[in-house]
This record gives structure tokens, C-alpha cells and sequence, in this order.
């Protein structure tokens, strides 16, 4: 060993001073975890003694290595680094290096897709040229760059039937919100003609062009060469770039290898590589909570992440940081559904679509793919309801262009948030938080629609499904006839019609209990708090079913449920291999509360979901009677019937 000191820290000079003595300097990547994470860190280990294996580490530094011209297999240099001052300097071109040369990973160049109806044609880097709106002939193919960000309650530069030929002339670059000047400019730096940003390349005050763009976000945000998202803008005009709150310049350093053949440099800089990791997870992330954006982080094949401390690249593959060698999250090391649902929304479509269920066949008519498309449908849907929007009566444009890219691919009919094959198990939602739930105009969506509803939902099915496939079980399962969208002249609303409806129906055959001189619904209260069903026989005064979980869609009181009726939907099974002798089996019942018609109507409406469920561990499922025990009750004491439900 060297001493190395004066290249490392200036503490370390002064330790040798006091000393006088030689101070010895072991520099290392740790390939072992320090804080349980799969992360690699460069260690730097100093000793007045020759360095041993248990030497205390005295600081941890972020290792960064200079991207070479050699490769060999098992390649750790991946990118090059900033060493700009702090500011503006960002190394957008770099990162997008850096993951090109990560081992294993299969880079694509972005080929030419069909234009979008219009976007922003940035200028020469120089700024010599004012960017202008661009309309796009039918068929003209190219490449371009979006935009994710937040609006912030202000609203920002925008296209109007009476901006849209002066925008075509030029957009005075002093006019555009400082985020939308940082997107120009990063979009130039990297190469790129064309920029799309919602606000000037759709017509803010025409629905009728509103309709027509909102479904075809699929394809600009998913044929897209890349997605900037402004993580750290609250709105529009705080712009993307961040001052950085301390120079981040690297020390650099020699890496050389004989055995692989590298002579190269690495680079040290103090802080944690960790630094930033909120914005990936949400929680620093302006972005994170907007339903709109959404759609955007699901379908973009690739997004830079601009952080406060430092950039991110994410994509399907992988997720890289400035500070960091390794990926932060590498997509071979995602087991299923389940995992890539937990960890990245980038991830979440890949896994999805290439992933077969775990478990028992698909239920017959269905294929494996489609079934899993359905599930991975439902666990889109859900994360998405997460989100916030300013205007509720967006909840399903917002997702328009997710639902149309699964549209395309399940082949199916799309029903106001619902796809028509996998209606009965979508119906199954249930609202997190009914107390701060609130109705959506009945003109936008219908009550079986988890769109009909402000507030995050989910669904116990789907997402177990994601694990074990689950099984329709039992001989009273609900069937659906009719399912109708009308448009706002009263029509009926065309195939691939993902938005602008007036009104739905929805016609299904099962069992309906309806409170009756006969037959009364009670309700109790459990240690939780929560609302339990029980059914009671007034002839015979007895009860005959109990036990039933209520989730109202709004509310938590009982006061207005006096009339209310109750529909059998059907029941679901999941069986979990535990050993070879012993299995554990879930099932659980799931009925709609529904509120009968009055004067004005036919048609009932939903207002929550009844559910039961038992969980045993058997040593033979045929000892499970439970199922056929309480379809032997619906069948005698509830009606069989069609109703309609809007």
C-alpha cells in the first residue's frame, strides 16, 4: 500500500501530521450490503498498521467509474460523470450513457413512429430560432421528446383555437414557464427536434379535440424517445433544474486492471449514493401523486428523473442513478406481478405481459395471457386511484391512454373503467377510505364503476391473483347480460370509446335479497368498528346468515341503509400448497349493496360491497362444506332475478 491521504481527505493530512507517522490507504468497491440494500459502495480504509480484513471504514464515498472503450463480460464501468460546478449542469447525456454500458442490459436505438397531431419543434441549440407549434400531416413518422409535470394550480402557457396559428410562427421563448424552457433546453442538448407537452399541443378550450387526443396519449407517451419528468417543480414555472445544495465535484482517482485489460479513472465524491432514492419511491416526488402523470410514467419506454440532488434514468430494464455503479433496481431480480407492483410502474407492464400466473389453469374460454392482462389490468387500476386530481371529472380520461394500450392488447370491450370479459371480478372494488370518499357526477360514470367515486380502491381478488390464481367456485355465480354506453345525444357509444359518456347500464342475473316482511337486514358492529351484516328470518325469528362484512362506497353510518338490498355475485377460492400433506384454502363470498329504484327510476344503483371470507389450513379440501352451506340458504330464502344497475 501507498499512502494515499492527500488525494482522499484533507482530514487524513492532518491525522498524519499529528502522527507524524505513515498512514496506510485501502481503497475497495464493497460488493457486500451495509445497510441491506443491493447498492456498491467504495470503501476507504486507513491504518498506521499494514490494512487488515477487519479495519473500521472510516467514510463511504460514491464511486463513479470513467466509461472506457474495452469490454469484457464482466464490466463494472459503466458511464462517465459530472464534474461540472453546481447549477445548471446536469448530465442527462451521460446517464443515458452510463446505462448503455450496463452488463446485460439490451439497448435499443429509438426507431420512427407516426407523429402526434402536433408538437413543439425546439430550435437549434443556439437558440436562434423562436420553437413553434408544428401540425403533423397524417402519416409523418419522427421522433420526439414528452413532458411530465405539474400544472400546480397555474395555469401555464397553453394553445387555444385563438393561439394555435400564432404558435405556429414561433413561442417567444421568455413567455414560456420555466419548466417548459428547461424541457427545450434539455431536448436540444440531447439531440432531439421535437417536444410534446399536453398544454400547447392539444387545444385547451376544444372538447371535441380534448376527445380525440386524450385517447391517443398511449401511443405519444409510449412511442416517445424519452420522458423528462420535473420531480422536483411544484408547478410550472419552478422549472427543472436545481441548484445543488453542495459541490458535488469527484476527486479523481486511477483504475487500472491487467486482468481485464482497463486502464481508466474512478471518481469519489462524499454523501450518500443513496441520496434522491424518495423521488423513485414517490415520496419527493411532485409527480408522484398526480393522476395524470400517471399514464405517463406507466407507458414512456424511458424517463430521466430530474431529482434535487441528482438525476435518474428509468426504463423497463433498470434504474440508474448519478451516484450509484450498479443499478438501483435491476428488472431480472423482479419475481412476478406482486413484486414489480411494489417496486416500479415502469416495470409493472413488462412484467405483466411476459410473466405467466402461478397456479392452477386458466379458467376455461379464457387464455393464461389474457387472465393475466386482466389482473395486471385491475392492479394498474388501482395504483392509479392513489392519485390526486384537481378535477374529478377526469378520473377516467386521466387514464384514457393506459386503457387504450390494454384495449388493444386484451381485445376487449372497454366499459367505464371495466373490461366486459372480466366485468364480475372488476365489480369487486371497495373503497380504502369511505369516510373521505365522495360521489362522482352520475353523468360521468356509472355507480358500478369505481370511477363513480372520488378516493383510492381495491380489490381483494385481482391482486391475490397476481400470486395464486384464484377459482370460481360454487353454482349460484351471477351472470351479466347487458352492458350499454350512451353518448351524449343518446346513442350508443361506439367500439374503442374510452371517454365522454353520458350514462351506462348494466343488466345482471343472480340472487337478490330484498328486505321483506319475511326477511330483515341487521346490522351489528365488530371490535374494528366495522359494519356487520346479519340477516334475520322474521317468521321463524331466527338468524340465518351472519358474519357479513359491509364496505360502504361513501360513509361509515348505517342511518340511510334501511332499504337497501343485497346481490350475490358469486365466490372465489385459492388454495396454498403449504406442504404435501397440508394445504391452506381461502374463499371468500361477494355480494353489491345496492339501493332499490324509486319513483323516477327502474334501475337500482350501487352504494358498497358485502363480502365473507374463511381461511382454514386442511388436510382434505372435500371436508369444506362452507361454500355449498351458504348457497343452500341464498337459494331458499333470496329471489332470483335480472336487475339493472346504472
Amino acid at each position: 500500500m501507498i499512502a494515499q491521504d492527500t488525494l482522499i481527505n484533507p482530514q487524513l493530512k492532518r491525522i498524519k501530521q499529528r502522527r507524524d507517522q505513515r498512514i496506510y490507504v485501502r481503497i475497495y468497491p464493497s460488493y457486500t450490503t451495509l445497510d441491506g440494500s443491493e447498492q456498491t459502495y467504495l470503501l476507504v480504509h486507513c491504518s498506521s498498521q499494514q490494512p487488515k480484513s477487519d479495519q473500521t471504514t472510516l467514510a463511504t464515498y460514491g464511486l463513479f467509474l470513467e466509461r472506457t472503450d474495452c469490454e469484457y463480460e464482466d464490466a463494472k464501468a459503466t458511464g462517465t460523470v459530472d464534474t461540472h460546478a453546481p447549477g445548471q449542469n446536469a448530465s442527462e447525456g451521460s446517464l443515458v450513457n452510463k446505462f448503455k454500458s450496463v452488463p446485460s442490459k439490451t439497448y435499443e436505438e429509438p426507431q420512427n413512429f407516426q407523429m402526434p397531431t402536433r408538437t413543439i419543434e425546439v430550435g437549434p441549440a443556439d437558440g436562434s430560432r423562436l420553437p413553434r407549434l408544428i401540425c403533423h400531416e397524417a402519416g409523418a413518422t419522427g421522433q420526439w421528446v414528452t413532458l411530465s409535470y405539474c400544472w400546480g394550480g397555474s395555469v401555464p402557457l397553453k394553445t387555444t383555437k385563438k393561439t394555435i396559428f400564432q404558435w405556429q410562427e414561433g413561442i417567444p421563448f421568455d413567455q414560456l414557464p420555466l419548466t417548459f424552457q428547461h424541457a427545450v433546453e434539455i431536448t436540444r442538448r440531447l439531440g432531439f427536434e421535437h417536444l410534446w407537452i399536453d398544454s400547447l399541443c392539444i387545444i385547451q378550450d376544444s372538447f371535441e379535440d380534448w376527445s380525440r387526443e386524450a385517447p391517443r396519449m398511449n401511443g405519444i407517451y409510449r412511442s416517445g424517445v424519452l420522458n423528462i419528468a420535473a420531480d422536483t417543480a411544484r408547478t410550472c414555472h419552478d422549472g427543472i433544474f436545481t441548484i445543488r445544495s453542495e459541490p458535488l465535484v469527484p476527486l479523481r482517482l486511477p483504475l487500472n486492471s491487467q486482468k481485464h485489460s482497463v486502464r481508466s479513472s474512478m471518481y469519489v465524491r462524499s454523501g450518500d449514493h443513496n441520496e434522491g432514492w424518495d423521488i423513485i419511491l414517490g415520496s419527493a416526488s411532485s409527480l408522484s401523486s398526480r393522476a395524470w402523470v400517471f399514464q405517463e410514467s406507466v407507458l414512456s419506454p424511458r424517463t430521466l428523473r430530474y431529482g434535487k440532488r441528482q438525476l435518474f434514468w428509468e426504463c423497463s430494464q433498470c434504474i440508474l442513478g448519478e451516484m450509484s455503479v450498479a443499478p438501483l433496481i435491476d428488472a431480472s431480480k423482479i419475481r412476478g406481478l406482486a413484486d414489480a407492483y411494489k417496486t416500479s410502474l415502469k416495470m409493472l407492464l413488462p412484467a405483466g405481459l411476459t410473466q405467466p400466473l402461478i397456479g392452477k389453469d386458466a379458467p376455461r374460454g379464457k387464455t393464461r395471457s389474457r387472465v393475466g392482462l386482466y389482473n395486471l389490468w385491475l392492479l394498474v387500476m388501482t395504483k392509479y386511484t392513489q392519485r390526486k386530481l384537481t378535477y374529478s371529472s377526469d378520473k377516467l380520461a386521466a387514464l384514457a391512454g393506459v386503457a387504450s394500450f390494454f384495449e388493444t392488447r386484451i381485445g376487449d370491450r372497454y366499459l367505464a373503467g371495466l373490461f366486459e370479459g372480466d366485468i364480475l371480478r372488476s365489480l369487486l372494488w371497495r373503497v380504502m377510505d369511505p369516510t373521505q370518499a365522495a360521489a362522482i357526477n352520475p353523468a360521468l360514470a356509472p355507480s358500478w364503476s369505481w370511477a363513480s367515486v372520488t378516493g383510492a380502491v381495491e380489490l381483494e381478488v385481482p391482486f391475490t391473483a397476481s400470486i395464486v390464481t384464484p377459482q370460481a367456485v360454487g353454482n349460484l355465480t351471477a351472470s351479466v347480460g347487458r352492458a350499454d354506453l350512451y353518448l351524449h345525444d343518446g346513442s350508443n357509444a361506439p367500439a374503442q370509446h374510452l371517454t365522454g359518456i353520458s350514462r351506462a347500464m348494466l343488466e345482471i342475473e343472480g340472487y337478490l335479497l330484498l328486505p321483506t316482511a319475511k326477511t330483515k337486514i341487521g346490522y351489528d358492529r365488530d371490535r374494528l368498528n366495522e359494519i356487520i351484516l346479519r340477516i334475520h328470518d322474521q317468521t321463524r325469528n331466527k338468524v340465518i346468515m351472519s358474519g357479513i362484512s359491509l364496505h360502504r362506497d361513501i360513509g361509515k353510518d348505517t342511518d340511510d341503509l334501511t332499504d337497501v338490498c343485497l346481490l350475490h355475485l358469486g365466490a372465489w377460492k385459492w388454495t396454498f400448497g403449504l406442504s404435501k400433506r397440508s394445504t391452506r384454502l381461502e374463499i371468500v363470498l361477494v355480494g353489491l349493496l345496492l339501493r332499490p329504484p324509486d319513483s323516477s327510476s327502474t334501475a337500482y344503483r350501487r352504494v358498497g360491497i358485502a363480502t365473507t371470507k374463511i381461511s382454514l389450513q386442511l388436510k382434505n379440501l372435500d371436508d369444506v362444506y362452507f361454500i355449498e352451506d351458504m348457497e343452500k340458504t341464498i337459494s331458499k330464502t333470496w329471489d332470483k332475478t335480472v336487475v339493472t344497475i346504472i
